[in-house]
């Protein structure tokens, strides 16, 4: 399989502690995000899941920028159920998903396949839905 998501850019920036990096990156992706909103009508966030982000999904729901046209999506998932508390989709519902954000569509990882390997061919099928390219 190719790779699905790729970008056009990186950046590194460091904080000296995770209490100072959260508002100015929820600043920072959601300029990033209006940035494609206004160039492709659209714009996509992939996401990781874990205990880290969590501080910045809730600062970043709150940003004001037309959740309506943005996907969110997640960079890996655990083949457990979305309201299961192991499962990132969880995570993202509970802590992105709310105030301005819960505009936003989300697309799951997870399906009703018993396993992994029996829902990569519908999981792949959701994900072709992300709008590209994804903003940087």
């Amino acid at each position: 399989m190719g790779a699905l998501f790729q970008s056009q850019c990186m950046v590194e920036i460091i904080f000296q502690d995770t209490g100072i990096l959260v508002s100015p990156l929820a600043d920072r992706i959601g300029q990033s995000l209006l940035k494609s909103i206004v160039a492709h009508g659209r714009a996509s966030l992939v996401v990781s899941g874990g205990s880290t982000p969590k501080a910045l999904f809730k600062q970043l729901s709150a940003v004001d920028i037309p959740w309506q046209d943005v996907v969110i999506s997640l960079v890996d998932e655990r083949w457990v159920d979305p309201a299961d508390p192991a499962s990132n989709e969880q995570l993202v519902r509970q802590y992105l998903l709310q105030d301005r954000a819960a505009a936003a569509t989300f697309i799951g990882l997870k399906n009703s396949s018993p396993t992994a390997a029996q829902g990569e061919a519908q999981c792949e099928q959701e994900l072709r839905k992300i709008p590209r390219p994804l903003p940087c």
